[in-house]
């Protein structure tokens, strides 16, 4: 009797066990399974996703950028000009300008009046100029020979914005040095100048500057002579007329006179400075050949000066 009552304990005794087993396993089956989303709260702070930081673009896992919404939470859609109406890349708007700015002073160069005018809004060139663009015809002869030709040195201090580039233009202008500040805006498909301005030019450690002061019947300067190959003539208009300053070479052997750059007309109280490089030695003449009201140029009045390179 007390083997069955043994025999019996030890069955019981498995029975509850294996029903304790397969309650485990049911409970373990059916929390395993895919079911709706916990709350986050009861996730451990390790299996949390960290917040989006403000600023900072979110990564897919494995480390891939997602992409940017199209605007960002409680800040304004940005409102601009569409890409085919600024330069999509900085760089390559650097890059059209410089070839524009070239490419229009090489025009000018071969005197091929349509493609220099064709880097020129109208506004631009006639601040550059001082005459419509509309004239420019008629005005070629005088055009193509006051000034040029031209070397463009190289480019500085560009700045790209949304519908306009600034930049500064080193030249040779014939012999004069120059330091241009241009302003292209995109016009008719294409960049053109819209403002031309002159600004100082640097001197070089090498360069030699002479004072010249313009008056009413005289021409002073403050040397007569010099010994380097480049010299800076500063100009003082201190007239109440506008007046030039124009630095011829004079050719001894042939008596001719040769125009290697010129300053003006400057208004009453106005100064530039003519930057000559490359001067050879030999006599030069300084004068100023506008026409007084009598139609006599000032430089038979006395505005005139004998200058030597040594």
């Amino acid at each position: 009797m007390s083997g069955f009552q043994t025999s019996g304990s030890r069955r019981g005794l498995m029975i509850v066990l294996a029903v304790m087993v397969l309650v485990a396993a049911v409970w373990w089956a059916t929390d395993r399974r895919p079911g709706p989303e916990r709350s986050s709260d009861s996730e451990p702070p390790s299996n949390r996703a960290a917040p989006p930081v403000a600023g900072r673009p979110q990564t897919r896992q494995g480390g891939s950028p997602l992409e940017a919404p199209a605007s960002l939470p409680g800040r304004p859609t940005p409102v601009g000009p569409s890409l085919e109406e600024s330069p999509r890349e900085p760089a390559l708007a650097v890059w059209q300008v410089e070839e524009t700015i070239t490419r229009v002073f090489a025009a000018f160069n071969a005197q091929d009046l349509q493609g220099f005018l064709g880097g020129w809004t109208p506004r631009g060139f006639q601040h550059a100029f001082e005459f419509p663009i509309t004239q420019a015809v008629r005005l070629q002869d005088d055009l193509f020979t006051e000034s040029g030709p031209y070397t463009i040195e190289g480019f500085a201090n560009t700045l790209v914005g949304p519908h306009r580039v600034t930049t500064h233009v080193d030249m040779i202008n014939g012999r004069r040095k120059e330091r241009h500040r241009m302003a292209l805006v995109k016009h008719d498909g294409g960049w053109k100048i819209d403002l031309d301005e002159k600004l100082p030019v640097r001197l070089p450690r090498n360069v030699v500057a002479v004072d010249v002061r313009i008056t009413e019947r005289s021409l002073e300067v403050s040397s007569l002579e010099a010994v380097s190959q480049s010299v800076a003539f500063r100009v003082a208009n201190e007239d109440e007329k506008p007046h030039q300053l124009v630095v011829m070479r004079r050719v001894v052997e042939s008596g001719v006179h040769a125009a290697l750059g010129h300053v003006g007309p400057l208004g009453p109280g106005k100064h530039d400075t003519l930057l000559l490089t490359d001067l050879v030695p030999g006599p030069y003449l300084l004068v100023c050949n506008m026409l007084d009201r009598d139609g006599k140029p000032y430089s038979s009045k006395g505005l005139r000066a004998d200058f030597t390179i040594r």
